[in-house]
């Protein structure tokens, strides 16, 4: 597979999905990326949501020292393979999204890597075939922007011009700003996050808080 992307020109990165029965063969990892000239690696740690549930179980997610271990880890090959490789973590720790606040719609439009697209630019489709912002693990069905049936061009029309998209920017800056840069651990499950500050906002405007 490899050989095949390299043949035609294609950019490709490897994902790492960290758990506990792997999380000891990082560095075999990073030495196969490098040794076949693979030059992104991007790493998270599984986390007990959508299908990933069963993981919770079975004892195989990384508890929160464990995270912290792991990100050291991370820091420290990134550092010693800098010349071969990029590791990145795929926004799981709050370094990176403190640094690419563009991943929360924070600095849109300004010196963003991500301003080609009104935000939030990238969704998921969660197991009943809702389109969600972000990713189809945010259980919310008030942010639902429609079912993938009624055609991808249609619900992202309807939704950049929708209460539903403002709302939801607002929600991504209150987490990004009350709850993300106070964090004190660099491990972050922005999923949560976002799902209680979603909770919250319906709360309050069932109170009839006024934005």
């Amino acid at each position: 597979s490899i050989k095949l992307l390299k043949e035609n020109d294609l950019e490709f990165a490897i994902i790492f999905s960290a758990m506990k029965y792997n999380v000891g063969y990082i560095n075999c990892v990073v030495e196969f990326c490098i040794e076949n000239e693979i030059n992104e690696l991007r790493v998270q740690p599984i986390e007990p949501d959508g299908k990933a549930v069963h993981l919770l179980k079975e004892n195989e997610i990384l508890d929160s020292d464990e995270k912290t271990v792991f990100y050291k880890k991370i820091i420290d090959l990134s550092g010693q393979y800098i010349s071969f490789i990029k590791i990145s973590s795929l926004g799981s720790f709050k370094s990176e999204i403190v640094e690419h606040s563009c991943k929360l719609g924070i600095n849109y439009g300004t010196n963003c890597h991500s301003n080609s697209l009104p935000w939030p630019n990238h969704f998921g489709i969660n197991t009943e075939g809702y389109l969600v912002p972000i990713n189809g693990y945010l259980n919310n069905k008030t942010f639902y922007l429609g079912h993938i049936n009624e055609g991808l061009s249609s619900l992202l029309n309807k939704y950049y011009n929708s209460n539903s998209h403002k709302n939801f920017l607002h929600i991504l800056k209150r987490t990004f700003a009350e709850d993300i840069i106070p964090q004190k651990e660099e491990y972050i499950n922005l999923n949560i996050l976002l799902n209680k500050r979603m909770e919250n906002f319906m709360g309050n405007i069932n109170e009839k808080e006024i934005l």
